[in-house]
């Protein structure tokens, strides 16, 4: 049977109480997400997660350039998809 839940999800609560910081356990690369994920995400990535100067547009790329060029950009930040980080907490 599943359940609702009120509040924050139980996973965020566990991830918060054992001090689990997924920034030090994965990065967005090429395999690891930006080849399971549309072209405009990659583009919505980049521009949620670098400085404006920084930014590249992807329009003209095909997707296996751009998603090698998102893993190059990203590698020095602690960006994380939705899934993996528990802002709400």
């Amino acid at each position: 049977m599943v359940s609702a839940y009120a509040g924050h999800p139980p996973i965020d609560l566990l991830a918060k109480a054992v001090g689990l910081e997924m920034t030090k356990w994965w990065k967005p690369t090429r395999k690891s997400y930006f080849d399971h994920v549309t072209k405009a995400r990659i583009q919505q990535v980049l521009l949620e997660a670098l400085p404006k100067e920084t930014y590249v547009n992807i329009n003209l790329m095909k997707k296996d350039v751009a998603a090698e060029m998102a893993e190059r950009q990203l590698a020095q930040t602690p960006w994380l998809p939705d899934l993996l980080s528990h802002p709400s907490i």
